[in-house]
Formats: C-alpha cells, structure tokens, sequence
C-alpha cells in the first residue's frame, strides 16, 4: 500500500501475516469438517479469538487503507461483485458452509458508504472520530446476537436477509462467513481515522519498514489469494478423503 510515492511496507506485511494465518486457519476449519480434526475445535475459545484477530486485522487495515486509495468507489463494486460471485459459489456447490454477507461483501459496501461520507468524515477531527467509533463498535459488537451492550433489541428488527445485512439476522440465517454492516463498519472507521491521526502527526513514516518480501508480496495480492485459497484447498482435502477412504 502506498502514502503518495511511498509504499507503507509494514501495512502489506500486517495483510500478508493475516492472509496466512486465515489460510491456516480454514485448513484447520476444513479438516475437522472432514473429521481430520475434532469438530468442535474450531468452536474452542483459543480459535475464535484467532479467527477474530484475522478478521479485526482485515478490517483494520482496509479502513487504514482508504485514504490511499484513488478509486475507492471502482474497488468497492469490484469487491462486491466478487463477494457475489462467492455467495452464488458457495450456495450451488457447499450449501452446508454457503457465504452470504462475507467479508468482501463487507469491504466493498464499506469502501462505498466511506466514499459517499467521506466529505463528512474529513470535518471530524481524527482523534474524535477513532474514539467515537471504538465506543460505537464496542456498544454495537453482539448486535448480531441481539444485545446492545446488554440490553436486548426488539425481535422484530430481525427479520429477513435486508435486514441480516444491517446487522439483524433473522431465526434460521447462516453464513459460514458473516460480516454485517453492524458493528464491523465502526471497526472499519477505527482504521480509517486511525490514517489521519498518523498522517497528521507525521507518523506513517515508520510503516516504510519492515520490508518482508514473501509475507508482503502475499499482502500486496491479497484478493486474488483470498478468492483461490479455497478452491484450492476444499477439493485437495476432499480429493484426500477420499483416496484415503478407498485405500
């Protein structure tokens, strides 16, 4: 990623780390699918708390990347039309671990909404906007569960797949990839103000280094990695099961 002529290495080397780790983790997820592993290990605490650091990661870093980018509307609607293409995928061929709402679905409706408030945004001082969306984001985080804090939301709100999106699953939803605009735009928001905040302190030097070129060269392609990975790795580990099975 770069800041004008300057490519913030640290920034892809933080995706690229992150793209591993979730490359390892739905190894992980997909053995135990497969009974190559205990089912519920990745129900386990020590995985959820690393499924979420990957996703906090992502998130994060593609808030922090939005000022940089020039075309932040273009990358939206590229990101969405992939995050369909996945929907549509995962529906037709693994209805059991089917995608609706994923994270590219998330990004680009968070790219695009960031563009179109962008204008707004630049008005609100970054160390207030970073704080407001920290609180926003911890207060919001179990919407999804139906809690604001601990008080319980109206049942109503949780209706159908309009509302899913929001952040309002209704009885019966699954995803096996599920990023609701609620909270997880708010932790988008962190990222971006987080930018300012460096920027205007003169700080986004220091994200020059460290150059590390496996990991930042995986960062740098990211996307492409991420719509492959699976595809890759589902069929080799079916493939495996079943050659195994039959020997």
């Amino acid at each position: 990623m770069t800041s004008g002529k300057t490519r913030l290495c640290a920034i892809d080397a933080a995706r690229g780390a992150a793209l591993i780790s979730m490359i390892i983790y739905h190894f992980c997820r997909d053995l135990s699918s497969f009974g190559m592993l205990p089912v519920n290990m990745t129900l386990s605490p020590a995985c959820i708390v690393w499924q979420r650091s990957i996703c906090f990661t992502f998130i994060l870093v593609s808030g922090f990347c939005f000022p940089m980018s020039g075309r932040p509307v273009k990358n939206g609607i590229i990101l969405l039309l992939w995050g369909g293409v996945i929907t549509a995928v995962t529906a037709l061929f693994f209805p059991r671990d089917k995608i609706i709402f994923g994270i590219l679905t998330f990004m680009g409706c968070a790219a695009i909404l960031t563009a179109l408030f962008g204008p707004i945004f630049k008005k609100i001082s970054p160390a207030f906007g970073l704080i407001s969306a920290l609180v926003l984001f911890a207060v919001t985080y179990n919407i999804n569960k139906g809690y604001i804090l601990s008080f319980p939301l109206p049942t109503r709100l949780y209706a159908n797949y309009i509302t899913a999106f929001f952040g309002f699953p209704f009885n019966g939803f699954f995803s096996a990839d599920y990023f609701s605009l609620l909270p997880w735009y708010f932790l988008y928001l962190v990222g971006y103000f987080a930018y300012g905040i460096m920027k205007n302190r003169g700080l986004l030097r220091i994200l020059k280094k460290p150059n590390v070129p496996v990991v930042g060269f995986l960062g740098r392609h990211s996307l492409i990695i991420y719509i492959l990975h699976q595809p890759i790795i589902y069929p080799s580990l079916l493939l495996i099961g079943r050659l195994l099975g039959g020997a």
